[in-house]
């Protein structure tokens, strides 16, 4: 009898390891372990219909049994079902995704469980992408490169006054187009989650989602990266893009990226100093004239 399994306790909205190996999405958490060559899902009566449909485990079960079990002996939670279920097995060494909860393995290693995380990737066949996965990342691509067509449209038939960007005599904000996204990546199935639609100075912070009306002749950086809500695959594409006269030193930094590197292995030793806003590269990029403060 094995004494080995693999465990995962979360919900298939969470984990991509457990989606991948059960393709059962929920928002609550359930138990997954692989014992041998054997697999199970351990669900409430809620929800387990639907996974001996949907599931791809070899073993769909419910709950319920080990859940009244576990109240006849004071304990409560899904790491109490699991640990009993886990004992009916002779299980007593578990292998668990390096992210999982510190509270739930606690709880098991105090049911006498030798806990482990894994060494690497829980899943690291989830790396290599089969025809039908590549499929569907490139449908969610699709969807993007849409969503962002649709937007490039309103720019051209935007207008500039003042500096600012207007679109049907309004100024055109960061949040507007963030909502004429997510609002064109909803009719192809997918869910746009902290896009980002940043303009000028914004642009040049990273990870900066954008706010605020939209400068012309300035650069505004579109990040946006979906997931299907059927196949929960994602897919990531960046564009810069200008409304106006394009701004002539934008392109200056690309000139000075090159040096960067070299100077951060030369500045990056005890005792060197680098700038926050330009790490290792900083001395390069003064010399461009683009970074002309004070460091």
């Amino acid at each position: 009898m094995e004494s080995e399994a693999r465990l995962i306790i979360a919900s298939g909205e969470q984990s991509p390891d457990l989606y991948y190996r059960t393709g059962f999405l929920t928002p609550d958490p359930y138990i997954y372990a692989e014992i041998g060559n054997e697999s199970f899902m351990l669900l409430s009566d809620l929800e387990r219909d639907r996974a001996r449909k949907e599931g791809k485990a070899t073993h769909i079960l419910s709950t319920s049994e080990w859940e009244e079990q576990a109240r006849k002996e004071g304990k409560r939670g899904l790491s109490a079902i699991a640990a009993l279920f886990l004992k009916s097995r002779g299980i007593s060494t578990l292998t668990v995704p390096y992210d999982f909860p510190f509270g739930l393995a606690k709880s098991l290693l105090s049911e006498g469980f030798s806990v482990s995380p894994a060494e690497g990737s829980f899943t690291p066949q989830r790396a290599l992408k089969s025809r039908e996965e590549a499929d569907k990342i490139r449908k969610v691509q699709e969807g993007v490169e849409q969503a962002l067509r649709t937007v490039s449209g309103l720019l051209r038939k935007s207008t500039v006054r003042d500096g600012w960007i207007y679109l049907e005599g309004l100024r055109l904000t960061s949040e507007k187009v963030k909502f004429i996204l997510k609002e064109e990546l909803f009719g192809h199935d997918l869910i746009g989650q902290h896009t980002i639609v940043a303009g000028g100075e914004q642009a040049c912070d990273p990870h900066n989602e954008g706010s605020g009306p939209l400068p012309a002749h300035l650069p505004i950086v579109f990040d946006i990266f979906p997931f299907s809500e059927k196949t929960r695959y994602f897919a990531d594409m960046t564009r810069t893009l200008f409304k106006g006269r394009g701004c002539p030193p934008a392109p200056r930094p690309l000139r000075s990226c090159p040096f960067g590197p070299g100077a951060g292995d030369r500045e990056g030793r005890p005792g060197g100093r680098l700038l926050p806003s330009a790490p290792g590269g900083g001395g390069t990029v003064r010399r461009t004239g683009i970074y002309d403060r004070g460091g």
